[in-house]
């Protein structure tokens, strides 16, 4: 359980834009469009069979060929005329509610 971090910036006051699948997909495609005018980039992803159901599986004569899961993945812009950083979490499906155990890891979200 937990993330993986591709690139580990500076943080200092971020603002945090997250955005999920709803009426329309506006939060996907507000988050997308933010992302690709500053020209962000991945930061990382939430490593997500804890927190979410698979979205397509394929069984072949008994045997699993392939699991899919709904991505969420976070992305970054440093800007250049304010202090600080831009964070963004696109997630292409909200979660079930599910009771996870606490888990310390190396990496944490709480600089958020």
């Amino acid at each position: 359980m937990g993330f993986r971090l591709y690139q580990e910036p500076q943080l200092e006051n971020p603002i945090l834009v997250a955005s999920w699948p709803g009426i329309g997909n506006i939060g996907i495609i507000a988050v997308d469009t933010l992302r690709e005018t500053l020209g962000a980039e991945e930061l990382g992803e939430i490593e997500p069979w804890d927190f979410f159901y698979a979205k397509r599986v394929s069984i072949r004569k008994g045997i699993l060929e392939h699991l899919e899961f709904p991505s969420s993945k976070f992305y970054f812009k440093r800007m250049q005329r304010r202090r600080g950083l831009w964070k963004m979490l696109k997630g292409s499906s909200k979660s079930e509610v599910r009771e996870v155990e606490p888990h310390s890891s190396k990496g944490s979200l709480a600089g958020c």
